[in-house]
Order: structure tokens, then sequence, then C-alpha cells
């Protein structure tokens, strides 16, 4: 067994203003399973949390299923492989997935395990595209790398790789993470 567990920055804007919560994410992995749970926290906002599960390929995660609870609200999504196609609790249409789809949480874990396995995309300008399955339905996240950068943390002077996601079309959501290469490029702060 394998276990880790990352403890984490969030900054986010809603309705135009600023919020920092405290992020800690916890991995596992057996053999050729992966469980992960991200728990976030913020002063007068409450938790959330996500879980994924899976297995682990030589293409790196296959999640299996997926939760997200943001306050009083619960989401999941089951992933059939051997269909191709994801199905939703609450009930929706079901999505087709393929190769390589991850969900909002593994694909944080997903982007790590290419980075520190591809020296090639750490490159800035490179743009990474994954398949992300959210509570609704399948998007492509693209990711572009653009520098390294020191952050000063609570532990002191940390080096990172710097990436953005971008927003989707008709959409303003965007994201920016900061990984560190020396704890195999997981997000240090999203």
């Amino acid at each position: 067994v394998h276990e880790g567990m990352k403890r984490g920055v969030i900054i986010g804007f809603i309705k135009g203003m600023e919020y920092h919560a405290n992020a800690e994410l916890h991995w596992q992995t057996e053999g050729n399973r992966y469980h992960a749970r991200q728990s976030i926290s913020a002063f007068l906002l409450g938790s959330m949390e996500q879980t994924s599960s899976g297995h682990l390929t030589p293409h790196g995660l296959q999640p299996l299923r997926f939760t997200d609870r943001r306050f009083t609200k619960r989401r999941s999504v089951q992933f059939d492989w051997s269909a191709q196609q994801a199905t939703f609790d609450p009930e929706r249409e079901a999505a087709p997935i393929g190769v390589g789809a991850q969900d909002r949480l593994s694909v944080f874990l997903q982007l790590a395990t290419m980075l520190q396995a591809m020296p090639e995309l750490r490159t800035p300008g490179t743009r990474i595209d994954i398949p992300t399955l959210g509570a609704k339905r399948l998007q492509m996240w693209t990711f572009v790398v653009e520098h390294t950068e020191a952050l000063e943390l609570q532990g002191g002077p940390m080096p990172t790789l710097r990436l953005q996601r971008l927003p989707q079309a008709g959409d303003n959501e965007k994201a920016l993470l900061w990984v560190n290469p020396a704890q195999g490029y997981v997000p240090v702060r999203i």
C-alpha cells in the first residue's frame, strides 16, 4: 500500500468576492487500484469533498467512480469502460467516454503523472489536453504550461511549475495551478 497526503491553498472568486480555502488531498494505491479524496473548507462557505477511485493502468489512471459533494448537494459518476459510457446520479443522460478520460479529481493526479513521466511536457507553451468528466458532462480540459515560479508557502519558499487551465467555449471558468516537481508534480496551489 502506498499513501500520500498533500495540504494546499485554494484561492477563488464567488460573485466577484475573493475567498481562500484550505484543501487536503489524500491518495492511496494498492496493487493496480487507487483511491483519492480531496477536502476543501472555507470560512463562511462550508466544506466540499470529492472522491475518485479506479485502476492504475499503463496509460495512467482509469476512474471507476467519482463523487462530488458541495455543501448539501451530492453527485456521482460511474465509469463503465466496457460500454464506453458514464452514468450519473442524480440520473441524467449517459455520456460517452474514451481512453484517457478522467474525472474532476483524478485529472490532477493524471496531469502530475504525465508531467513526471514526460519531461517534454514541462516546456513553457506546451498544451496538455485531458478529457475530463464532471458531474454533468465530458469536457476537454486544456492545460498550458506557463513558467517556473517560486512560491512563498507556510513551509518556506517552494519551486513550482505554473500551469493555466483554459476556459471552455462559452464558459469563463479558468484556473491557475502550481505544481511541485519535488513532490511528483502534484498541485500545491490552485
